[in-house]
């Protein structure tokens, strides 16, 4: 059995790498959410950081792929990946960032949120032919009745269930109103403008400019609005069926 050092042993070494850097990971939130509740679990004082998701950068810069997991995104980029060493893992990061990052404007990533993908813009609609099927998605009113909340009826196990949550800009692979339906489902209390109380937003394609402000404005007061992506969005509603 490998013995490993605590992670309040080793934080001072690696602390470097990250407070006050702009850090890179594949599926970031996910990443990022782990060594946070770590620090919290250890009471360490947590770094001041901004990051980039690799996964996110990938589906815009090379839209050529099928799949976008880290293996995927290595072959089509003919680098040499030695899959779950942490290392290498890394290393792919950062390639794809070296690859992907210069592709848009130095704005994008000017912005002043945590999470530096938030702004680059998904092109994928733009190849959709059926135009009324964009149309469709682009739909953005909610009926009035999912904007009651279904505790009764729904499992409390879901990320979702008994939280104020709003969306903003269009999905591409699901309407509005469908997922509004799905996460009723699931225990949601959807809103349709963002407020103190205001706890997830699901974000999609053209996310409006003047809620994206306000969730900034929330966050650095000290609230935590947590904003979740259509593909991250969809793992989890597929999950909780």
């Amino acid at each position: 059995m490998i013995e490993a050092p605590e992670f309040d042993k080793i934080w001072d070494e690696i602390k470097s790498s990250i407070d006050k850097q702009i850090v890179l990971a594949h599926n970031a939130d996910f990443d990022i959410d782990c060594l946070l509740k770590t620090l919290d679990s250890y009471n360490i004082t947590k770094p001041i950081f901004k990051f980039i998701c690799t996964q996110k950068l990938a589906q815009e810069a090379f839209q050529k792929l099928f799949n976008y997991r880290l293996n995927d995104v290595a072959a089509y980029l003919e680098f040499p990946l030695n899959h779950h060493d942490s290392i290498s893992d890394a290393s792919i990061c950062a390639h794809i960032g070296i690859k992907a990052i210069p592709i848009y404007k130095k704005e994008f990533y000017s912005y002043g949120f945590n999470d530096l993908t938030h702004f680059i813009i998904k092109e994928r609609s733009a190849e959709i032919k059926d135009k009324s099927l964009l149309k469709s998605f682009s739909a953005k009113k909610i009926n009035s009745n999912l904007l009651i909340p279904n505790i009764e009826n729904a499992k409390p196990d879901n990320p979702f269930y008994n939280k104020k949550i709003v969306f903003t800009g269009d999905l591409n692979n699901i309407s509005r109103q469908e997922a509004a339906i799905k996460i009723q489902n699931l225990g949601a209390d959807i809103n349709t403008s963002i407020s103190k109380k205001t706890e997830i937003v699901i974000v999609g394609n053209g996310a409006g400019p003047s809620k994206m402000k306000k969730i900034e404005e929330l966050n650095l007061q000290g609230y935590n609005i947590k904003l979740i992506y259509e593909d991250e969005f969809l793992s989890i509603i597929n999950c909780a069926k």
